[in-house]
């Protein structure tokens, strides 16, 4: 099988390297969307596993990540890996490149809303012992790797947020996720999730949001 490469998978996808896992548009989400994670993990079927911050189905987000690296579906009783037409993975990984290389330059407002989301990351704090780790721990039933843990992930206690309601700008405690660029790690923007007193995540409609630059990697 052909190995899987962080910088192939986050070109295929649409997303952006986030510590050691990829953070992606999931299935049928916009391409600003990073609900979808994708770790590699060669002990796996597959040599990746997936989770939807969205709740979408992980064997859904699983087939459309196979689908995007141009890796052979899922079948039921498969649980090997399955032999990859390394060509072929070769075309498309020249394919992704290519397109990347043809994207367009970031604007003035790119560069203001990344500004702004770097502003918000470095007034963030470790996110061990607060509501975020709440959040991954009760609410999502995932653990917090210490090495997620500060340069990754972060927890704001009062994030900034305009309400769609009134059109004010409300302060919101909320978990944040850095995406960075796969050139040279800085920062092109975040995904907030606001949360409850109890670490819930607070009007996921309203509440639920990304900040940066146009949310791909960028050159230059």
């Amino acid at each position: 099988m052909t190995t899987l490469d962080l910088r192939a998978i986050a070109r295929a996808l649409g997303g952006e390297i986030s510590g050691r896992q990829i953070l992606a548009p999931g299935p049928g989400h916009s391409r600003l969307d990073r609900s979808l994670s994708i770790r590699i993990e060669p002990a796996a079927p597959g040599g990746f596993v997936v989770h939807s911050f969205a709740g979408d189905d992980p064997l859904i987000c699983k087939d459309h990540v196979r689908q995007r690296l141009g890796l052979p579906g899922w079948a039921p009783g498969d649980e090997q890996d399955r032999r990859v037409d390394v060509s072929r993975q070769a075309r498309f990984d020249q394919t992704a490149i290519d397109r990347e290389a043809t994207k367009r330059p970031r604007s003035e407002d790119d560069h203001l809303r990344i500004k702004r989301a770097v502003a918000i990351w470095n007034e963030a704090k470790d996110p061990r012992g607060t509501l975020a780790q709440t959040y991954l721990n009760v609410h999502r039933k995932l653990a917090l790797d210490n090495d997620l843990a500060g340069g990754v992930l972060r927890f704001h206690p009062a994030c900034p947020w305009r309400n769609e309601n009134t059109g004010n700008t409300d302060r919101v405690p909320a978990l944040i996720a850095a995406f960075r660029s796969i050139d040279d790690g800085t920062i092109t923007a975040i995904h907030r999730i606001a949360l409850n007193g109890d670490g819930s995540k607070l009007d996921p409609a309203r509440h639920r949001a990304s900040r940066g630059g146009d949310a791909r990697s960028h050159r230059g």
